[in-house]
């Protein structure tokens, strides 16, 4: 299982750009995220932000379509797209560039390949010893959702999660969601081992149980400063 996350597709730098090194950024992230997968034949699993805003252009929808139902189509294996904060709002009634994604994907030959998870899907079993939680709608929610996580009789070994970690600023923002140490100390006594996407820099915590995987190529300046290792993650469950 290949885990990738926060690819931002459909970027919008302003700082320092033109309208043409923006074009040229927002293709190399779909040439990188093609080059991301190329060697993957079993299972990709997009943690959150697939895209980088609520709406993007149609443009950047299509490409997408086309690499990810093209790698199903070859390898007739399996796509988790899992919401991130980037991917949806709960302050916006429109169809989001996520969602139109997903009902492109799940339809037509390889619609049993595709699964496209949000908050609807609550605390959610992706396969053998594998869950997640997709970003919720409200941090309250959220904790809910990780409580079950703590108290749930599962076969679990992983929980992929899309938020900050230990991040006070963003405790009471339903934008960015955050995890605090309670809820590792709770979750890492109920035995799992948590996978980590939204930041962008990677590490790695409690003796290698809490996995902040990092994004796999930068989408801004700041994606470089003090972090010139970018990794994905190879899940062998």
């Amino acid at each position: 299982m290949l885990i990738i996350n926060d690819i931002h597709i459909g970027v919008n730098r302003s700082g320092g750009t033109t309208v043409q090194s923006q074009v040229e950024l927002q293709d190399a992230i779909l040439q990188q995220l093609e080059v991301c997968i190329e060697e993957e034949s079993h299972h990709v699993v997009v943690n959150g932000d697939l895209f980088d805003s609520f709406s993007v252009d149609l443009r950047h929808v299509i490409s997408t379509y086309d690499i990810l139902s093209d790698w199903v189509n070859e390898h007739k294996s399996r796509l988790t797209l899992i919401a991130g904060n980037h991917d949806w709002s709960p302050k916006d009634g429109r169809v989001s560039s996520f969602h139109l994604l997903g009902f492109m994907l799940t339809k037509g030959n390889i619609r049993g390949h595709v699964e496209m998870l949000d908050y609807r899907s609550g605390f959610y079993r992706i396969c053998d010893g594998v869950y997640c939680i997709p970003h919720m709608p409200n941090q309250n929610m959220f904790d809910d959702m990780i409580l079950e996580a703590v108290k749930s009789s599962h076969d679990g070994q992983y929980l992929l999660l899309h938020c900050n970690y230990r991040n006070n600023f963003t405790a009471n923002s339903d934008h960015s969601l955050n995890l605090s140490e309670n809820q590792v100390d709770q979750l890492m006594e109920a035995g799992w081992t948590l996978i980590i996407g939204h930041e962008h820099k990677g590490y790695t915590l409690r003796g290698g149980r809490v996995i902040v995987v990092g994004n796999q190529f930068p989408t801004s300046i700041s994606d470089c400063i003090d972090d010139t290792e970018k990794c994905m993650l190879n899940l062998i469950s």
